[in-house]
């Protein structure tokens, strides 16, 4: 367990977000944000592969995992922008590339619209501004784990590889870590409960209201979406990369949702080639 870096927490202003810093800080950055139940070191395999030529930064979004929770129990995609505007401006960056997956896409793309100055390129794993919301069984049977408990870790890694059959050992490993805490004799969640109050008590956006943000972004964009995931669909990707400059879509064969835990190699030879051309690594 000991390959993987410690947290780093950075104060935004409300709240300290939890990051997971990989190579040297004077290369370009690219910034990370995970999905909804996942941590900042899910990323790790990706993080340790960019970090030759990027200054990594992995975060807990807020509520998860080492992050502080929401002190107004505010979970919108504002509050996730906001913080990452926070985390940037904290540590002194000006200019950065941000991969985002599922909630973490979204969150991208909202950066990169209301931002364009700050952002250079953009990734966004398994998610578009129009979705097949039937074929997220899996994100389904993860919130509702949210609800139980388990006897011990052993239990707990049970649920998860039964979860995530394709995830490496390591990547079982990592989010037991990241997700779970013992407390009086039981192996718990580490998220704040509030996150699934703010998503049942708040409308989600409409199509229009995400294709009408996903003009506004300016950078080039790679839409990276899993090969057996049925989320987004050939034409939403075909639609998407003709709504942003320099667009491209790619599918990862042998991977679900969480595309670059599935198959990190497929996933990060793409990431990688695509990241190559971005302005600041020329």
């Amino acid at each position: 367990m000991a390959s993987w870096p410690e947290p780093k927490l950075i104060d935004v202003g409300d709240l300290k977000l939890a990051t997971y810093q990989y190579g040297n800080e004077s290369k370009p950055v690219a910034l990370l944000l995970h999905g909804f139940l996942s941590t900042g070191l899910t990323w790790h395999d990706v993080s340790t592969a960019l970090a030759e030529d990027w200054h990594v930064v992995a975060v807990d979004q807020r509520g998860r995992s080492f992050s502080d929770a929401a002190p107004d129990g505010d979970y919108s995609t504002q509050a996730y922008v906001r913080d990452a505007c926070g985390l940037l401006k904290t540590m002194g960056i000006e200019r950065a590339a941000v991969v985002g997956h599922s909630m973490g896409g979204a969150n991208a793309i909202a950066l990169a619209a209301e931002h364009p100055d700050v952002i250079t390129s953009m990734v966004v794993v398994d998610m578009a501004p129009e979705l097949n919301t039937g074929s997220l069984t899996q994100v389904a049977k993860g919130v509702a784990a949210l609800e139980r408990e388990f006897a011990d870790w052993d239990e707990a890694r049970a649920w998860q590889r039964d979860a995530l059959p394709l995830i490496s050992d390591d990547a079982v490993e990592r989010r037991l870590h990241a997700r779970l805490v013992e407390r009086n004799g039981h192996v718990v969640w580490r998220e704040d409960p509030a996150i699934l109050t703010f998503r049942d008590e708040n409308p989600m956006p409409t199509d229009e209201q995400r294709w009408n943000l996903l003009k506004l972004v300016k950078c080039r964009t790679q839409f990276v979406l899993g090969g057996d995931s049925a989320l987004v669909s050939d034409e939403t990707a075909e639609k998407a990369v003709k709504t942003v400059p320099e667009g491209e879509w790619v599918r990862i064969p042998g991977a679900g949702h969480n595309v670059f835990e599935d198959n990190p190699a497929d996933s990060i030879a793409a990431i990688k080639r695509f990241l190559a051309g971005d302005e600041s690594q020329s």
